[in-house]
């Protein structure tokens, strides 16, 4: 037997290994475009976590706070971190039941007093912090002055422009369910004007219009906002607005730039691309399209409820006594919905206070116009109080200003807190 050749071995050993190592080669160069995109993705998700962080650090971006209420107009986010800026600097976290104030259980505890506040953003009152807010000190006051006796809790129920029959509305379908004692609506200078169908932002809320002495409530023009393309930032991007401050930051600079053409066309564009992929993602999947319907029959279900609930014969209008007033329908409406208020909280066992919120710029006709709520008060058996005259006689008030711009101060909030608790305690206590 010959002995093997070990030149050929060695020379083939080589040849043998080869083919494995360009395999490999071969295997990776078609997965390298694969990791390069996985790379770049994870690359730009953590650089977005980085600037989310870095936002959250310096609250910025976090001034988004409203949504669309198909029933009431617009409410406000829950759970939402909102810093504003607009005229001082002040963050607060909206409860989860969607209030500015801190969390509330609808069931009302055993042997306490409750109080529900409705106004607007005075008494939103986003400018302050919530600790600082009128609400909160009223109920600090009241339960000092207590002693041993019940407990108060007062709620904050102030939603941003809403109107007296945005509240009236909002006391139907969300704080009737608190079984508030003492219901108090805090009347704005204005507030008469945003009842009136002709408000200029009417499309944004239900109107109402008195029709042979019954209030009527009408959602057609909101529903014609509501479903454009103006509402669609609000609607389409849900879930940004709610937990990116990206996202808020980009909204902030739509805001401050949406006047520019080029900007308004792009913006346009990418809003009516979203609505596109709304519309596919709808009709592809029979299950999205079913649960809107859904909720659009239990919208349209909602309101005819609400409808008929608004609906009552009105005897006790009363015309105010300024002539500008009475050459229009706005205050004949407000003192309409007003008196729909108060008999709402009277079915539901809860007294009705109606309260002049003071404004930085107090006008005579306001006092006066108020006096006429005042006279509708005690034909309805509900009490009023004129808060303007607390604040006209405030001293030291160019050293610590009652104002931030149009908005309360800290201290403007005290005063009328502690204001509210005296006239409350004062009287007797509610049920």
């Amino acid at each position: 037997m010959s002995p093997p050749n070990l030149t050929t071995a060695i020379a083939q050993e080589p040849t043998s290994k080869a083919a494995p190592a360009s395999a490999r080669l071969a295997t990776s160069d078609r997965f390298r475009p694969a990791l390069a995109t996985v790379k770049s993705v994870l690359f730009v998700v953590i650089v977005l976590l980085v600037l989310e962080v870095i936002l959250g650090l310096a609250h910025v971006g976090e001034q988004e706070y409203l949504k669309v209420d198909p029933l009431l107009g617009l409410a406000h986010l829950e759970n939402k971190l909102v810093t504003d800026r607009s005229e001082a600097f002040a963050v607060s976290r909206i409860s989860s039941a969607g209030l500015c104030d801190v969390e509330h259980t609808v069931a009302k505890p055993q042997g306490v007093v409750r109080i529900a506040v409705l106004g607007d953003s005075m008494t939103e009152a986003l400018q302050v912090p919530t600790a600082a807010r009128f609400t909160r000190i009223l109920e600090q006051q009241l339960n000092q002055s207590s002693g041993n006796g019940p407990k108060f809790e007062v709620i904050n129920f102030g939603n941003g422009a809403f109107s007296t029959g945005q509240e009236y509305l909002q006391f139907v379908q969300t704080v009737a369910a608190y079984h508030p004692d003492l219901t108090i609506l805090m009347f704005h200078q204005g507030d008469e004007e945003k009842n009136a169908p002709a408000y200029s932002k009417w499309s944004l809320r239900p109107t109402f219009r008195l029709n042979r002495g019954q209030v009527e409530v009408r959602w057609q023009e909101f529903d014609r906002w509501r479903t454009s393309e103006s509402a669609l930032p609000l609607t389409l991007f849900d879930w940004a607005r709610r937990h990116s401050r990206i996202w808020g930051v980009l909204l902030q600079a739509h805001n401050d730039i949406k006047n520019d053409p080029i900007f308004s066309r792009i913006a346009g564009r990418i809003t009516a691309l979203g609505g596109a992929v709304e519309t596919l993602v709808a009709r592809s999947f029979p299950a999205v399209q079913a649960n809107a319907d859904k909720e659009t029959l239990q919208v349209n279900t909602l309101r005819t409820q609400l409808a008929q609930q608004t609906k009552m014969n009105d005897d006790t209008t009363a015309l105010p006594s300024s002539p500008a007033a009475c050459a229009s329908d706005r205050w004949p409406l407000t003192l309409s919905l007003l008196n729909l208020l108060s008999a709402k909280c009277f079915e539901k066992k809860s007294k009705f206070m109606v309260v002049s919120m003071p404004a930085r710029e107090t006008t005579k006709a306001f006092q006066s116009d108020f006096r006429v709520i005042g006279d509708l008060g005690k034909r309805a058996n509900f009490k009023t109080i004129d808060l303007t005259y607390d604040f006209a006689n405030a001293t030291n008030q160019k050293i610590d200003p009652l104002y931030l711009a149009g908005h309360l101060s800290e201290r403007g909030h005290e005063l009328v807190g502690r204001a509210l608790a005296k006239n409350i305690s004062s009287t007797s206590p509610p049920r």
